[in-house]
């Protein structure tokens, strides 16, 4: 079976990594492979090594599994300001180094041909060129701000509080989101 084989591993990162991320994930598949295969490409590129992954900022543009296995390998979270979501409903990743200023955006661009399994559509994203399943080039995005406490503020209609960064101005209201939906025609994936 393609997960426990010798040798599947990336440039950078081990098996272990990859086992690591699929217990994290709850299981194995071919989304996994592809943030392990980003993942492992962002430290090359960026040359950044496992014990310096602190440097590092991803804004990933998917909400699934890639997302899981990119936290787990390179150790970012989520409430550190380490990974960020953008939803383009992309299977898309921005690498971005706080130090050198280096980034680099993968746009996964491979698509499962008909009839082929499950494991053997992991088994050709773990294996083949990096070049055959990604798109590279240049962020379109700025690194996102480092990561900082905001002052909290009640919400006028239901009184929940909220981070400041996260108000919205209705009127002379100050909202949550969940409110300022409810008093305008705001876009549902707007970012404040």
């Amino acid at each position: 079976d393609v997960y426990k084989r010798q040798g599947l591993y990336g440039m950078n990162l081990s098996r272990e990594h990859y086992d690591e991320s699929a217990k994290f994930h709850g299981h194995y598949g071919p989304g996994l492979a592809i943030g392990f295969r980003a993942a492992d490409q962002a430290l090359s590129d960026l040359d950044v090594s496992l014990d310096q992954t602190g440097a590092l900022v991803c804004v990933t543009e998917t909400q699934t599994c890639p997302s899981d296995a990119i936290q787990v390998c390179l150790g970012l979270t989520f409430g550190k300001g380490g990974i960020n979501y953008l939803p383009t409903g992309k299977i898309a990743f921005s690498f971005f180094h706080k130090d050198t200023h280096k980034s680099v955006r993968y746009l996964f661009k491979a698509h499962k041909p008909k009839g082929m399994k499950r494991d053997e559509w992991e088994e050709a994203v773990l294996t083949k060129p990096f070049e055959e399943l990604f798109e590279v080039s240049t962020p379109h995005i700025d690194m996102p701000q480092e990561l900082r406490l905001w002052d909290d503020l009640q919400c006028d209609e239901c009184h929940e509080w909220i981070s400041e960064h996260r108000k919205y101005e209705v009127g002379l209201k100050t909202l949550c989101y969940e409110c300022a939906l409810k008093a305008s025609k705001i876009d549902p994936d707007f970012q404040n």
